[in-house]
């Protein structure tokens, strides 16, 4: 049964220019099926826009983790078929609003054909933007937003991507595309509205101050090989060999490793958070007392930096904010701690990923050489996360005799557009855009660094140009003189 016509009387009812744009058939991009749980979802260009398990309740998570709350004005990028729509409409609750872009027709007729939205379309804080052009969509976005959006403080305004909608977008919106991808992929949410970042900023404030930069860390550990933990699906066979590496060598472990290694009993010298995100904090709500110290910025996640309990060192980003005041910064008008500017903590160049900072100042610590673990930056065997994380483990409880964990794994490949690299053996193996990003990153560091070596152990992922792969303990042991 289609739905379309009585969700359209709505919309044609609140005057919103919807209808040129929808089509009362389903085009051929989009692949309509039914999730386990019984609601429709679908597949747009080979890429799930839902959840195939349960697309309601991943809505209702895909708000929580967003951080939205009563009373904001929400930006979303992606009304897919609607469901993570009805959990934001119910978090900004009367008395906040939700403006919606959605630019791929052959999504939004899905949307209007095959679910009843019209109790959703119907709310009067709700408006959907869409059009021919960026012009057109500029101009509607303007009339819609203007002073009412400018009046607004930043901590109740918030931009939220739907990532399978955006990796959708047709072509001829580049501008939009760019715009959205910098702040999924840089996480600048400050770029367009002082957000997440200059919220953290400022509420991370104290402990910036009262911690150490990460510059008198530089240069002290010359002369030790230094690991890079990272949370791929190669670090579950690495597990049993790092054991055996983890004296007299310096480990950094990004924060989505952290709880793999210490139920394994291998404890790192450093552990790295530098998420603004509010979801960041599962990785490490067990460890706040380990007394390992933590490696953070500025715009970490406010909840890991203040309940941490261990000595912490903050780090600068490409300098950004040294000597710099509030308003110097194209950016954004980042707070000013007081009326002096930051002191220079020591900072890193390396964009990109919780692993290509890190892998940046462990070289900056002198370690030589480095050997990578769990560094796949791909999906070998349709694995998206090593099992020993922490968010690996939750990810078992939705498992029953008809959602296997496999299903979850490919799921999470599913969100986003993939792209294939090869690997080590030679052959094609799937990732994503933004982490085939992150290996030009990475692969750019270790270009630079001539007087380093690096190695990657047991990885199933990504074959590193300038990195040697090593398949086994003995060999890192013999390049090492390591007994």
């Amino acid at each position: 049964m289609s739905h379309f016509y009585k969700n359209l009387s709505i919309v044609r009812e609140r005057g919103m220019d919807i209808e040129r744009f929808v089509s009362p058939q389903i085009l051929n991009g989009v692949n309509i099926f039914t999730s386990k749980s019984g609601h429709v979802t679908a597949r747009c260009n080979d890429i799930l826009l839902h959840s195939s398990y349960d697309p309601v309740n991943e809505g209702d998570r895909f708000a929580e983790v967003s951080e939205i709350k009563g009373g904001d004005t929400v930006l979303l990028y992606g009304f897919g078929l609607g469901y993570h729509v009805d959990s934001i409409l119910k978090a900004v609750g009367k008395d906040g609003n939700l403006l919606i872009i959605e630019l791929n027709r052959e999504i939004l007729s899905a949307a209007f054909i095959e679910r009843d939205i019209s109790k959703t379309l119907s709310q009067s804080n709700l408006w959907i933007i869409t059009g021919d052009s960026e012009a057109e969509v500029s101009a509607v976005f303007s009339r819609y937003t203007s002073e009412k959006w400018e009046s607004l403080p930043d901590n109740n305004k918030k931009v939220v991507i739907l990532s399978p909608s955006l990796k959708c977008m047709p072509d001829g919106f580049e501008k939009i595309r760019n715009a959205f991808e910098m702040l999924q992929m840089d996480r600048r949410f400050s770029v367009l509205l002082g957000g997440t970042e200059n919220r953290n900023f400022g509420l991370n404030r104290e402990a910036v101050l009262k911690s150490e930069g990460i510059k008198e860390l530089f240069g002290k550990f010359k002369g030790l090989p230094g690991i890079l933990v990272s949370s791929g699906p190669s670090l579950d066979p690495s597990i049993p060999q790092l054991k055996s590496l983890s004296k007299n060598v310096i480990i950094i472990a990004v924060d989505s490793a952290l709880h793999a290694l210490m139920k394994n009993d291998i404890k790192p010298d450093f552990t790295i958070s530098i998420d603004p995100q509010e979801f960041s904090y599962i990785h490490m709500t067990d460890y706040f007392a380990a007394n390992i110290p933590l490696i953070f910025m500025p715009t970490s996640n406010p909840v890991i930096v203040k309940k941490y309990k261990g000595k912490k060192f903050v780090a600068l980003k490409n300098n950004e904010w040294v000597n710099r005041r509030e308003g110097e910064t194209e950016m954004s008008p980042l707070p000013r701690f007081s009326s002096s500017p930051l002191p220079d903590f020591g900072y890193t160049e390396a964009g990109g990923s919780v692993s290509c900072i890190a892998l940046d100042i462990l070289i900056k610590l002198g370690v030589n050489p480095i050997i990578f673990i769990g560094q796949d930056c791909a999906f070998p065997g349709n694995r998206f996360y090593s099992n020993a994380i922490a968010e690996g483990e939750r990810w078992l409880e939705l498992v029953n005799g008809f959602y296997m964990l496999r299903d979850i794994h490919k799921d999470k490949i599913s969100e986003q557009k993939t792209v294939y690299v090869t690997d080590r053996f030679g052959l094609n193996i799937p990732t994503h855009e933004n982490l085939y990003r992150y290996i030009r990153y990475i692969e750019e560091i270790v270009k630079r660094e001539k007087d380093v070596s690096f190695y990657n152990l047991n990885s199933k992922g990504v074959c590193f140009r300038g990195v040697e792969d090593i398949p086994s303990l003995s060999r890192i042991k013999e390049l090492w003189n390591y007994c």
